[in-house]
């Protein structure tokens, strides 16, 4: 009887032994799938934390460039303000002396006329580049008012009518909410973009203008067929003075920038080569500048 009492003993010692190494197995796996909680919540947050990190690397980034951008902005600007006024001076002697021998010499043969035009037409042609100079120099304050977009662009392609080998067509409706801009100077960006797509197209192509409220926006669009802008040259679009024309100062599209920002709105740019490009101009709305 003891014997079997021993081994009954024993058999139920044993049976405590494995219920409390499957009591601690059972623990320890708890444990380790809390560690492993733990640890996949580490990494989310350790993940989440270098996200935030990169993103407010970039955005001092930005910060850094647009205010290194201001700066050499103001000082090119300060530069080309002083050469702009020295210059204009000497070009009116010229255009003055240019006048008065076209009175005296009513007579003049072909060869001297045609001089005489050369002279003055080039005259002419520096003293839009001053006038860019001194826009680029002088952004003053917008004067905001309720502008009609229709009208806008209507008052534009008056004054730069097109070439005859380009076709334009306008889809901008009447009746398109108010804009809250300057007239002039947004009026100003626009003449802007509209002789770059003329320039764009010296072979002929279509340029068209459309309008569309998007989200408190007028999205203006500036779209032609022309000759497109490489992959390389679209970082250097908003640099002053680049440009890829034979003539010209590089600031159209850097004073059209500068202008739609002091209104409240910006300037989008798509373009491929050899296919054209599309210019976006977004314009605040007259109720949302109100509100």
């Amino acid at each position: 009887m003891s014997r079997m009492f021993q081994r009954v003993r024993w058999t139920r010692d044993e049976d405590k032994t494995k219920e409390q190494l499957i009591g601690e197995l059972v623990e320890l796996r708890q444990q380790v799938a809390k560690l492993k909680a733990a640890d996949t919540e580490h990494q989310r947050a350790e993940a989440a934390l270098k996200e935030r990190v990169d993103q407010l690397t970039n955005e001092l980034r930005e910060v850094q460039e647009q205010l290194a951008r201001r700066e050499k902005l103001a000082m090119l600007g300060r530069l080309a303000g002083g050469v702009a006024h020295e210059l204009r001076n000497p070009l009116g002697v010229i255009s003055n002396a240019v006048y008065f021998l076209q009175m005296a010499l009513p007579d003049a043969d072909e060869t001297i006329r045609k001089h005489l035009k050369i002279i003055h037409d080039e005259v002419r042609n520096a003293e839009v580049i001053i006038s860019e100079f001194l826009d680029f120099s002088r952004l003053r304050l917008p004067e905001k008012e309720k502008v009609v977009v229709s009208e806008l662009v209507a008052q534009t392609l008056e004054k730069r009518p097109p070439p005859e080998e380009v076709k334009v067509t306008t889809d901008v409706a009447p009746d398109l909410p108010l804009v809250y801009v300057d007239p002039w100077q947004m009026g100003q960006v626009l003449v802007n973009l509209v002789t770059n797509a003329y320039q764009a197209m010296k072979e002929g192509g279509d340029l068209n203008i459309s309008a569309q409220v998007e989200e408190g926006w007028v999205t203006l669009s500036v779209a032609d067929t022309g000759c497109g802008i490489s992959q390389e040259n679209m970082k250097k679009l908003f640099v002053p003075l680049f440009t890829t024309k034979s003539r010209g100062t590089g600031l159209g599209l850097v004073i059209s920038r500068n202008l739609a920002e002091a209104n409240g709105g910006s300037i989008e740019v798509e373009s491929e080569e050899g296919r054209g490009s599309t210019v976006r101009v977004l314009l605040p709305l007259f109720e949302e500048a109100e509100a």
